[in-house]
């Protein structure tokens, strides 16, 4: 399992809680943003919704041709 910081949908702690990012909205536009490294980490995260995964996989193609930023 990873930690908490490492999960690329991370947005920070308060008080020593973890916060995450968890709707679809939110995690697509944050995956236009990602890194190849940070795409596989969040290929790992449970409970990954489909869309969010799908942009994933298009991120990483678009990284893999050079195309994306």
């Amino acid at each position: 399992m990873i930690r908490p910081e490492q999960n690329p949908f991370y947005t920070g702690s308060y008080c020593g809680q973890p916060f995450f990012c968890h709707s679809v909205e939110e995690r697509l536009e944050m995956v236009e943003a990602f890194t190849e490294q940070e795409c596989r980490r969040a290929l790992e995260v449970q409970g990954l919704q489909p869309a969010v995964s799908d942009a994933i996989s298009t991120r990483l193609a678009a990284l893999a041709e050079g195309v994306a930023q």
